[in-house]
């Protein structure tokens, strides 16, 4: 569960999938943030279908909202 110190955190990222180079390439995806961008790019590629990114990166971004909450309101 998220803290209740930062209610509106999930809110603030985004999970964008899209196909890497052209049509034979896999797909990948990247977290985003907003209205503030995050400092680094966390992406992973290589997917065999969108569905396949679009899981992965969700699964991701639930994974970096967790350690965020661990964290507490002043990290």
């Amino acid at each position: 569960m998220l803290s209740e110190d930062r209610p509106n955190m999930p809110n603030r990222y985004i999970v964008l999938v899209r196909r890497r180079g052209g049509r034979n390439r896999g797909w990948a995806w990247q977290i985003l943030r907003t209205p503030k961008p995050l400092g680094v790019k966390l992406y992973e590629d290589n997917f065999p279908s969108e569905q396949a990114a679009k899981l992965a990166g969700d699964k991701a971004l639930r994974a970096i909202l967790e350690g965020v909450t661990k964290e507490g309101p002043d990290a």
